[in-house]
């Protein structure tokens, strides 16, 4: 979340999975940001662990500001999957308004 905020390509591409994440989530990531527009995420609506498939997903309300003219709110979805190899929980994909 703090990469889109900052909009922080590099941060956004750590914190995914691998190559895959990277190309699924990217578009939104460039389409999702404009000149003048600013994200905050305010509320945590839900956090889930489905044990079928070994994924946990958590659900955030944002705000989008465009240009100090215009305010939307957004909801935002993160799947999350855990790295074999480091053990570490990392985005799979993400969904948003």
């Amino acid at each position: 979340m703090n990469a889109i905020v900052q909009h922080d390509e590099t941060k956004f591409k750590e914190n995914m999975l691998n190559e895959d994440s990277i190309k699924f989530n990217m578009p939104w990531f460039n389409d999702n940001y404009k000149e003048g527009m600013k994200y905050e995420f305010n509320e945590l609506n839900e956090i889930t662990y489905d044990e079928d498939a070994k994924r946990i997903q958590v659900i955030v309300t944002f705000y989008r500001n465009i240009k100090d003219e215009q305010i939307e709110q957004g909801v935002m979805t993160y799947s999350l999957l855990e790295d074999k190899k480091s053990g570490t929980w990392l985005f799979a994909t993400m969904d948003g308004n």
